[in-house]
């Protein structure tokens, strides 16, 4: 990987002592433009960071991975194709706050993480990773998550709530029905609004949850706001009274 321009390798520990000479001036000194930049985190092969700067090339993407092996794949698509607004960084997402500066991401994808399901401390949307991301994402900017895990998702929803993060339900359509896309938007401070729903008129699709304005699951619809997400994945938002 070293014959790469467009990957980076720094152990942490050297990170942590001198710093990463890029964080706070990837576009000054890397992209050399002054174009969003986006992440995909848990990047795997790096296809779909490599897809989304084939088809946005006036946006700047960074796919980031600790396995180098699989990396490979998407550094080779970028070098053959001459795409100069890709670049991959490889480390445990875990140390991401030490890559970046406040506010210099726009955008995070988290694009099918593993679910991790008796290990949630580790899941890139659990509220340690949350509080990363809000050290160098831009107020208002957008976490993505897109899942096809149920459990991924609500507790997503539950999590952003409770960290007054705003989340809209997207229902990605076409051949991608059955994934969950839900889009948190990061704010600088905590806010009184936590969550944004998607109001839906939907009659055959059924209620798989139900969630009070702070995020938080309930067994049934209580007095005032409920968020009530849908099996298409959607969700609506029903005042009782």
């Amino acid at each position: 990987m070293e014959t790469f321009d467009n990957v980076f390798q720094y152990p942490f520990a050297v990170v942590e002592r001198e710093g990463f000479p890029l964080k706070g001036n990837w576009k000054r000194d890397f992209f050399k433009n002054d174009n969003p930049i986006v992440l995909e985190l848990g990047c795997g092969k790096g296809e779909y960071t490599v897809g989304l700067a084939r088809a946005h090339k006036d946006i700047n993407y960074i796919g980031v991975d600790i396995k180098g092996s699989r990396m490979w794949v998407g550094l080779c698509q970028a070098r053959n194709e001459g795409l100069d607004n890709v670049a991959f960084l490889r480390t445990h997402i875990e140390l991401i706050d030490g890559f970046f500066a406040e506010n210099e991401v726009d955008e995070i994808w988290v694009t099918f993480p593993d679910p991790q399901p008796s290990k949630a401390r580790k899941r890139l949307t659990g509220p340690n990773f949350l509080e990363r991301y809000r050290t160098f994402v831009k107020q208002d900017g957008v976490v993505n998550l897109k899942t096809d895990s149920d459990l991924m998702y609500e507790f997503t929803v539950e999590t952003a709530g409770k960290h007054f993060i705003r989340f809209t339900t997207i229902n990605p359509g076409g051949n991608f029905d059955e994934h969950l896309l839900l889009q948190c938007k990061i704010n600088s401070a905590p806010q009184a609004d936590a969550i944004e729903s998607v109001i839906t008129n939907d009659t055959d699709a059924r209620i798989v949850g139900i969630y009070n304005m702070q995020g938080i699951k309930l067994d049934s619809m209580q007095p005032g706001i409920n968020i009530v997400k849908m099996s298409n994945g959607k969700a609506k938002k029903i005042m009782v009274k």
